[in-house]
């Protein structure tokens, strides 16, 4: 056999190696499935197993097909202690929104007392209730996910009754956190250093949220605008967050209203933008600093804003061109009319609504809105 015949034999050999070797590793790829349905029909043998271990790939980029999938899956591994979901590929997904959420509804109060709901985890805003009809409620890992797209964590975790191991997630896109752990009831997560510095909203993020006491002292919130409901019910959450930023913040209604352990030194805060005060220390028992030099040149409501506080500040030099509402700002609080003496020549014609000691209706509280649903 001539040197050449070998040579092109040897060749078509080694293709034929290659072609084969090829051949087997494409069969063998790991199937990638896009936004799949958990079911027999779409992913075949895969269903019914532990998909941790699976060498597939599953990718969502939409949040709702990824909440369908994960309610199914879930459903089918309830009996685990905790279901690893860290092989879901959400690296592509911008929203989150209540991915691992409850049933989140509204009602008022004749719908809840219809329906027979009075006694679920609730918390009011207007003339309505946020209320879990249904809670989540299983433990899952998904501490790995790499949430670096994401943008909006709107009602994520809302009305969950489970702790979640997401201190490492990438938040640094994250804009929008309203009602991320809303009546999250036994959310108390690491989250400080969750990176927040895009993060506008902060609406009702951590409201009803009675088990959390996490430290959010080093939370960036220089471009936050909407602080209102944030802390709203908060009942154990006591972080110091005297650094922070609030220069950009415009409305800080009910912000820490009932937030019964509060005692943070709020001192330097810069409130120069606020508009609404509407009972943003309502009920907030336990909590006291000195307000004397908040900047309060644009603020229209500060309706409810100390009622049922146990401190004193001195507030003559506040500035109240703006208001329009002063109703029960004081109401059953430690206040006295020595901590705002000037307060007559400032705001003559509502200086007799700011009722120290009156009537109490809590229907009262929303009444004195300019707009209830203004934001």
């Amino acid at each position: 056999m001539s040197y050449n015949l070998k040579t092109i034999i040897a060749s078509a050999l080694i293709t034929a190696t290659l072609s084969i070797g090829s051949y087997f590793a494409y069969k063998n790829k790991p199937k990638t499935f896009i936004n799949p349905i958990y079911s027999k029909e779409q992913i075949g043998e895969l269903y019914g197993t532990n998909l941790s271990q699976a060498k597939e790939k599953f990718v969502f980029t939409n949040s709702q097909a990824l909440k369908s999938f994960i309610k199914q899956y879930l459903e089918d591994n309830k009996l685990r202690q905790v279901v690893d979901l860290n092989f879901i590929d959400i690296s592509n997904i911008k929203d989150l929104n209540f991915v691992f959420s409850g049933d989140v509804s509204g009602f008022t109060e004749e719908e809840l007392k219809k329906e027979g709901l009075q006694d679920l985890p609730k918390i009011k805003n207007g003339d309505k209730y946020s209320v879990c009809k249904s809670t989540f409620n299983h433990k899952v890992d998904i501490s790995r996910w790499d949430t670096s797209n994401v943008t909006d964590l709107r009602s994520t975790f809302a009305c969950s009754s489970v702790d979640f191991g997401i201190s490492k997630w990438n938040t640094s896109q994250v804009t929008n956190m309203q009602g991320t752990f809303m009546l999250a009831l036994k959310f108390n997560g690491d989250i400080s250093n969750w990176n927040t510095s895009k993060v506008t909203d902060l609406f009702s993020a951590f409201a009803g949220a009675r088990s959390f006491a996490g430290d959010l002292s080093k939370w960036d919130v220089s471009n936050v605008e909407y602080l209102d409901y944030t802390f709203f019910m908060a009942t154990v959450f006591n972080s110091d967050l005297s650094n922070w930023n609030v220069s950009n913040v415009k409305n800080m209604k009910f912000t820490f209203a009932i937030a019964e352990k509060f005692t943070s030194d709020l001192s330097r805060w810069n409130v120069s933008n606020v508009r609404s005060f509407l009972a943003t220390f309502y009920g907030a028992s336990s909590f006291y600093s000195n307000l004397s030099l908040w900047n309060t040149s644009k603020a229209y409501t500060i309706s409810w804003m100390f009622a049922f506080t146990n401190f004193r500040t001195d507030l003559n030099f506040w500035n109240l061109s703006s208001v329009e509402y002063a109703e029960k700002t004081f109401f059953n609080s430690q206040f006295r009319e020595f901590d705002i003496y000037n307060w007559k020549n400032k705001i003559p014609s509502l200086y007799n609504k700011l009722e120290f000691n009156k009537n109490y209706s809590e229907d009262d509280l929303y009444k004195y809105e300019a707009n209830p649903k203004k934001r």
